[in-house]
């Protein structure tokens, strides 16, 4: 919630989304992208959130 800005239960439903993963819950949130996109994300910015902030899904 912190990470993100965002309220509890999109926090919640997101991190049920992501079988409570939270490096691609917060990637989900703040790049608006699925699960799937958010974990390729990652995998390409060598899992650091930093750098997959505001990194297009495609």
């Amino acid at each position: 919630m912190r990470a993100t800005g965002v309220d509890y239960e999109t926090a919640d439903k997101t991190l049920r989304e992501t079988g409570d993963k939270v490096k691609p819950a917060i990637v989900m949130i703040l790049n608006r992208c699925s699960f799937e996109e958010a974990r390729i994300i990652l995998e390409k910015n060598g899992g650091f959130i930093r750098r997959s902030i505001g990194e297009p899904p495609h």
